[in-house]
């Protein structure tokens, strides 16, 4: 989370100016999540954004590449599951011209 602390420091903000903009009473918050200790929730995560000025996938950037590593495996694995069927059953004009032929 080591993004986030660069950002801040970016914009000239001291810890305790980011958690009065999030809502939060108390800087160790803000502290917990540059350390990489705690993981903003959404809501949050979009402030940060908007504080920054920088895109969420870049505050998060480890984090966005190993879940568009995974997504990007989800897909393949999808892909060949779905081709693996499609070679598997016969297409349904062929099911036709069986049915007929045996007729």
């Amino acid at each position: 989370m080591n993004r986030l602390w660069i950002s801040r420091k970016k914009n000239g903000l001291a810890q305790k100016s980011v958690a009065g903009l999030l809502g939060i009473k108390s800087r160790s918050v803000v502290s917990e999540y540059e350390q990489g200790r705690l993981l903003p929730n959404l809501r949050t995560v979009l402030k940060l954004s908007a504080i920054y000025g920088t895109p969420v996938n870049e505050l998060f950037a480890p984090l966005f590449a190993e879940l568009e590593r995974e997504v990007v495996t989800a897909k393949k694995k999808r892909f060949l599951s779905l081709t693996q069927r499609s070679i598997a059953l016969p297409r349904h004009d062929e099911q036709q011209a069986q049915a007929n032929s045996s007729d």
